[in-house]
């Protein structure tokens, strides 16, 4: 990777609500919402003579919106009830969490070289920008997905790119597109029993991903690439896991 030998000046702007609170004696909650700006100059560039001003923009990492939500239910323990229905009902808590956010950034660019239509300002260096139209794209998770020429950008409204003037590089600028959004529910229910005074048992089980919501990662940013304007893995799918524990 080819650097500006720079110090990669990052500043982090951001926002964030937090609110937690009790349904009667059973239940627990917290949701927070952050909105945040993370910017800085990277660490990769298609012309190294350009001012360092030029490539200013969101960070890799950047994620604009997150929302998450934890909540636990303990159910009752049923006493001066049946043995049975407090040791089969009673004391199981029940746990879950949701978060939401924003896609990170990403930028077009190209790794081809000079004779292959790439390597626009022919330095010999494979990792130039295109002239971009504007910054739109598909936001749906269906557009990743699309085995269209072009992917999300194959769909009308969608930035075009062309070459740049030979010996230029084009106008685009770094990381002004957006990646898919996460959103995942996770799950959890468990229960605690005493064996002795100083022995307990613990069994949980768990569900991750609840809903199994395809959540897209790797997406294609490279036009020499086949793949370009799609996503070609993801996160993993819904699964579960049973475990138990003996504490003495």
């Amino acid at each position: 990777i080819r650097d500006r030998d720079v110090m990669e000046f990052r500043r982090v702007l951001f926002r964030s609500a937090t609110f937690s609170g009790r349904f009667g004696e059973h239940d627990t909650f917290q949701m927070s919402y952050t909105h945040s700006s993370a910017t800085d100059f990277g660490y990769q560039y298609p012309e190294i003579t350009a001012p360092l001003s030029t490539y200013k923009g969101p960070t890799n990492f950047n994620v604009p919106n997150r929302f998450s939500l934890t909540e636990s239910f303990r159910l009752p323990t049923f006493a001066g009830k049946s043995l049975a229905l407090r040791e089969v009902a009673g004391g199981w808590v029940i746990s879950g969490a949701v978060a939401l956010q924003s896609g990170t950034p990403f930028t077009v660019l190209t790794t081809a070289n000079y004779t292959a239509g790439g390597d626009y300002n022919a330095d010999g260096y494979n990792y130039d920008f295109p002239n971009a139209s504007n910054y739109n794209k598909a936001s749906n998770r269906s557009a990743y997905l699309t085995k269209a020429t072009l992917g999300i950008f194959s769909l009308p409204g969608a930035a075009s790119f062309s070459s740049p003037t030979p010996g230029t590089e084009g106008n685009e600028q770094r990381n002004r597109f957006s990646g898919p959004g996460f959103a995942n529910t996770d799950l959890s229910l468990a229960k605690r029993f005493p064996i002795k005074e100083w022995a307990r048992f613990e069994i949980r089980g768990e569900a991750f991903n609840l809903f199994n919501r395809v959540n897209l990662t790797n997406f294609i940013n490279d036009q020499s690439n086949g793949n370009f304007g799609r996503a070609t893995q993801a996160f993993n799918a819904r699964y579960f896991q049973i475990a138990g524990r003996l504490t003495f």
